[in-house]
């Protein structure tokens, strides 16, 4: 472990978010208050006949009052979707057995002691348990049985209980039975959930609200959020942290108190956390890598997670999803909380702080402000790392670092990809539209639209300091003359004039189509849509 302005803003995010491109629908089997079809009843299963199928929910209700039921999408409607709130008080089994995923947009409640079973993937692949606020299954018996994907999962429906139920069996399979709020538990020294998680750790879309966790100077326990560790293949998932407030008192000069602090894992290796999100307030005082949604990761997976947390403090690294990303994957995720570090040393990004990791279709909004590498996105990106399909809009500041609209400092790929955020830095020791600096790096069809002022540093349109050291390759590679203030076609890059693969277009350039090089099958572009600019497909933004 390692011890301006925003174009996308205000009116124009509405007006982006009302004309974003949607996805053709899927077809469905649809529980909802709506008359049957396509949908067969007998010996206590109900069969989709059609690929979009539909089942009443009072039938639902009648059909449990007698016994168990099975729910089955079949192949033609393969996803099974939940779309209507749903209760039953007797002690009969709901199986909801689908061909590929289950989405659950309203809550269902099992208020007696009745059982769920939910089988993703029978006879399909790539599916998966989704949540759609509100969407969520509760318990009101803990003895209740749940079966997820052959799984037996014990029921928790406060934290003490959780908390003894995974020191008991920190490998099995435990999970949320109800929302929590916290704020009764008052002040928490360490992670309601200590010591380290080998299991798999199920929210069901439950929310744990108003966990506060303020560390004292003295804490054998490093790592801090609602689990402290997550190790060997753990798997934390469907979980939504509101209002976490983490911070540690002042420890003696020299000591850090917490290594990593987060709202839902402090710490993460060789484990995945799938379909999370956050918010809350984290001081970075005394805190070494603060996240907004994870803290320290190595060889994780995180994915189809969301985060907006703020951070603020002095010194440490910080990201707005993920302080470290050591090795491993972020796909599918977006972080929107503000970040601003003061101090003498450290890494900012609007997504992830330090990584050499491999970060797909994700994004960053929130406006970032910190000291040594800071970026819309990421702070450090070290050797070894991928960026693809991905972009931020927030606004970068520096105090004397290299500062990027979408990475400080990058020895790393960056491939389709894109910043609108303004970067500034009275003195910046390099100040550019998408990378402050760059060594040993790969930047293709990419662009950047955003303010740069890099002060008395040396400021680009694309890049401010390219290294130029073992074989940095630019290729298809753009910026705004208009609306980046660099408009020298020469000054790509900040300190070596005419860069080869850098090219400066006026905004009437940019908004008219694909700019050379990019890959119609990765960017699109639509009239009205993302003020014009080029998009991902892939990744649009909401």
């Amino acid at each position: 472990m390692r011890t301006g302005k925003t174009l996308l803003a205000g009116a124009a995010s509405l007006a982006l978010a009302a004309l974003a491109p949607h996805s053709p629908a899927r077809a469905a089997l649809t529980i909802a208050k709506a008359a049957t079809s396509n949908v067969t009843c007998a010996g206590g299963v109900c069969t989709a006949t059609a690929s979009d199928a539909v089942l009443d929910v009072d039938t639902l209700k009648r059909a449990l009052r007698d016994g168990d039921l099975a729910v089955k999408s079949g192949a033609q409607a393969q996803d099974i979707v939940f779309a209507a709130e749903f209760s039953w008080t007797a002690a009969t089994r709901l199986t909801l057995d689908s061909f590929r995923g289950i989405e659950f947009r309203k809550p269902l409640t099992a208020e007696g002691t009745g059982a769920v079973t939910l089988a993703t993937n029978d006879g399909g692949g790539g599916g998966d348990l989704r949540f759609t606020d509100p969407g969520r299954v509760a318990f009101w018996d803990m003895t209740s049985s749940l079966i997820i994907n052959g799984k037996t999962y014990t029921l928790a429906a406060d934290l003490a209980t959780l908390a003894a139920n995974v020191q008991s069996a920190p490998r099995a399979h435990h999970a949320l039975a109800a929302n929590i709020d916290a704020a009764a538990d008052g002040t928490y020294a360490q992670s309601p959930i200590p010591g380290a998680f080998y299991g798999v750790f199920e929210g069901l879309g439950h929310k744990v609200a108003n966990v506060t966790i303020v560390a004292p100077e003295r804490n054998k326990f490093h790592y801090a959020g609602l689990f402290a560790k997550l190790q060997n293949g753990g798997v934390m998932r469907d979980l939504n942290m509101v209002n976490f407030q983490g911070s540690s008192l002042k420890a003696k000069k020299g000591h850090t108190t917490i290594w990593g602090m987060a709202p839902v894992v402090g710490d993460v290796e060789d484990s995945s956390v799938l379909n999370c999100t956050a918010s809350g307030h984290i001081a970075l005082q005394n805190v070494d890598s603060g996240g907004g949604l994870v803290g320290f990761a190595k060889n994780a997976t995180i994915a189809n997670s969301s985060a907006s947390t703020t951070l603020a403090g002095t010194g440490g690294m910080q990201g707005g999803l993920v302080a470290e990303l050591a090795g491993g994957t972020l796909v599918g995720s977006h972080a929107s909380g503000e970040i601003v570090l003061t101090g003498s040393n450290g890494e900012s990004g609007g997504l992830i702080g330090w990584s050499n990791g491999t970060i797909r279709n994700s994004s960053a909004t929130g406006a970032v402000s910190g000291l040594y590498s800071v970026g819309g996105l990421i702070g450090f990106f070290a050797s070894g790392g991928l960026i693809d399909s991905s972009f931020a809009t927030g606004s970068v500041n520096g105090q004397g670092g290299n500062v990027g609209g979408l990475v400080g400092a990058s020895d790393s790929k960056i491939v389709n990809s894109y910043a609108t955020g303004a970067v500034s830095d009275d003195a910046a020791q390099g100040a550019g539209g998408l990378v402050g600096m760059q060594d040993k790096s790969v930047i293709a069809s990419s662009y950047a639209i955003g303010h740069v002022d890099g002060g008395t540093g040396p400021t680009g349109g694309v890049i401010g300091v390219d290294a130029k050291r073992n074989g940095n390759q630019i290729t298809n590679t753009y910026w705004d003359l208009d609306t980046s203030g660099v408009s020298d076609p020469s000054r790509g890059a900040g300190n070596r004039p005419d860069d080869p693969g850098l090219t400066g277009l006026t905004t009437a350039q940019f908004t008219s189509g694909l700019p050379a090089g990019f890959d119609p099958a990765v960017w699109g572009w639509q009239a009205g849509f993302n003020l014009e600019y080029p998009y991902l497909l892939a990744n649009p933004p909401q």
